[in-house]
């Protein structure tokens, strides 16, 4: 290869220019390992070499150990084992790249590497932290895929999720780690079989995907947000052909088969394999087999009739073997398919009547999905998206500690607001305050994707029935809605040692408060939840009603 000193007597620029990685790793094809090992590790641990050298060395150490010309054990040697933490930010980012495209779930030493980054959440820089926690994202979402547990699989997911929330919050501009996040959340709605409402997640996914790509340095074709976004594209496309609706079979068949391929050999740069391997093989158990047993069952004989037009042994011959197999051979899944008819009610209990309603009338599994699938839509209300934010914030022991201010609390309702496919404009100077001197702050502003406004949320901690401070909230509600929308709200996260006597409180104040717009009347909406208390009241603006809705939350923790 060459000499290494020589190499060190070369000048600056002569290294830089003999260091781009494709001249090393062509050099270096004819080498043993140890040569290699030896001479390059050499520049990468030399804390005297230029910084860019040493980068192009390390990617391309990592690249000859996919190429198989050394073993991963001298790669975890030289980014775990030997590796001196350095005041070379560039350095240390490209060692947490490097070391991530060697992690599996199924590796004796992926405890080692996720120390590693662990470690690294301690560094006082903050492009360090936020790799780190992004690179722990998706070391618990390749753990998650991995995992044959449904229960340990969502809290995997969680978990994962939240590094990516956490990496976000540490780093500005981190749209990979926004884009995975997104990822995240459309495999929690697929794997409950939440086929519809991920669809508006799939377009949020493209558009962080094409902001990514502007940012991004690397083609896309080398990014692996490129490549899980393809994979779910395809899955997204095989729901899309609605099979009920079909009028040629092979024609959708060929197209199933298309995008099938698409999802199961997903063409990648071998340092992505693992984890779109890992994605493409938790999709075909846990969503692909249970959509064809449930939507292809009554194609069954046709399918047999194309197997007779296709050659024995081709690629299209297996594929349909494979779903009649599937079919055939998966009596329990097609059970579990017809169980959505019992779980409705359970599953959707804000709309206990209609899930009763529906689950009367499902015949088939196909009836089943669409009912799953109207009650999804119905969730996704503007009501029912703000209560479901709420019980998120309720869960979380980190909002319901004392001192935890309510703007705090209303970015983590805007963040869920946002996942589950709103427009979020957090406190934007937009409107008239109620003196009408300045210009005011809406606590969450929600807007159409055209971004005209939608709704106001106004939000406020209460121990005890602050009249005062209760006003300035419910008169904001009015005063910055200077279009007329049709529903708002006003959020009061309580912290009273006794929630049921603050909300008796509470309705007998708005009852006899004195609107800006004329009030008709309030009525409490029953919820399934004992700790959120919920009312709407109707008001008259200029002869059309509004709604304003009360909801009040119980975040008081008791102490030991």
């Amino acid at each position: 290869m060459f000499d290494i000193g020589t190499f060190k007597s070369l000048s600056k620029s002569e290294k830089i220019e003999f260091s781009n990685p494709e001249n090393l790793v062509s050099l270096s094809m004819s080498l043993k390992s140890k040569e290699i090992n030896s001479t390059f590790s050499k520049v990468i641990l030399d804390s005297t070499e230029n910084s860019y050298v040493r980068i192009n060395f390390l990617k391309s150490f990592s690249n000859l150990c996919f190429l198989e010309k050394i073993p991963e054990r001298q790669v975890y040697s030289l980014l775990i084992d030997y590796w001196t933490f350095g005041k070379d930010i560039f350095l240390e980012i490209r060692r947490l790249k490097e070391l991530l495209y060697f992690y599996s779930p199924f590796l004796d030493v992926k405890g080692d590497i996720e120390s590693v980054y662990e470690s690294c959440l301690e560094s006082s820089e903050a492009e360090i932290v936020g790799e780190s926690l992004y690179s722990l994202g998706l070391i618990n979402f390749q753990k998650a895929l991995a995992s044959e547990n449904y229960e340990e699989l969502r809290l995997l997911l969680g978990k994962s999720n939240e590094y990516f929330n956490n990496s976000i919050e540490e780093v500005e501009n981190r749209v990979d780690a926004v884009f995975l996040s997104k990822i995240v959340l459309i495999l929690q709605e697929l794997f409950d079989k939440k086929w519809s409402s991920s669809s508006h997640l799939m377009t949020q996914a493209s558009n962080l995907l094409f902001k990514y790509d502007a940012y991004s340095i690397n083609r896309i074709d080398d990014n692996i947000q490129y490549h899980l976004y393809l994979i779910l594209k395809a899955l997204q496309n095989i729901y899309n052909s609605k099979p009920a609706e079909w009028l040629d079979i092979k024609a959708e068949l060929d197209n199933i088969y298309v995008n099938y391929n698409e999802i199961m050999n997903e063409k990648v740069n071998l340092k992505l394999c693992s984890t779109t391997s890992l994605l493409s093989s938790s999709l075909e158990e846990r969503v692909l087999k249970p959509y064809f047993i449930t939507n292809l069952d009554t194609y069954l004989i046709k399918i047999e009739v194309l197997l007779r037009d296709e050659i024995a042994g081709s690629d299209k011959y297996r594929f349909l073997c494979y779903i009649k197999e599937t079919i055939k051979d998966n009596p329990k899944k097609k059970e579990d398919a017809l169980d959505l008819k019992r779980g409705l009610v359970q599953a959707f209990p804000n709309h206990k009547d209609l899930a009763e309603s529906l689950s009367e009338k499902i015949k088939t599994p196909i009836d089943a999905i669409n009912a799953y699938d109207f009650l999804i839509n119905q969730e996704r209300s503007l009501l029912d998206s703000v209560l479901y934010a709420c019980k998120k914030l309720q869960g979380d022991i980190t909002y319901k500690r004392a001192g935890v201010d309510e703007n705090a609390r209303n970015r983590d309702i805007a963040k869920t607001m946002e996942a589950r496919g709103f427009h979020i404009k957090d406190q934007p100077q937009w409107a008239t305050s109620p003196t009408g001197k300045d210009s005011g702050e809406v606590d969450i502003f929600i807007v159409e994707s055209d971004g005209t406004p939608k709704s106001i949320i106004e939000a406020l901690n209460l121990s005890y029935l602050d009249k005062a401070y209760l006003i300035t909230h419910l008169d904001k509600t009015f005063s910055y809605d200077v279009t007329g929308l049709k529903e708002n709200f006003i959020i009061t996260y309580s912290t009273a040692t006794n929630f049921e006597g603050l909300w008796n409180k509470y309705l007998s104040f708005i009852k006899s408060h004195n609107y800006q717009y004329q009030y008709i009347e309030f009525k409490e909406i029953e919820h399934n939840s004992i700790d959120i208390r919920v009312g709407c009241s109707r008001h008259l603006r200029h002869d059309k009603e509004i709604f304003l809705y009360h909801v009040l939350i119980n975040m008081y923790e008791k102490t030991m």
